[in-house]
């Protein structure tokens, strides 16, 4: 027989539950973002050498 919960006990659980879902979605979105700083920051580092040394290769 399932019992039934009290609403403290209710929004304790959703809040929980929130919470974790919501701190997965941001530790994913920065994980994201990281990679992203570091494609753009390598990107540029190229260019740079490329710039200073002339080495195109096209």
């Amino acid at each position: 027989m399932i019992r039934k919960q009290s609403p403290r006990q209710k929004i304790r659980n959703r809040a929980r539950y929130w919470d974790s879902d919501y701190l997965a979605g941001l530790v994913k979105g920065l994980k994201i973002r990281q990679e992203y700083e570091y494609q753009r920051g390598m990107r540029d580092l190229y260019e740079k050498v490329v710039k200073k040394h002339g080495l195109d290769d096209d």
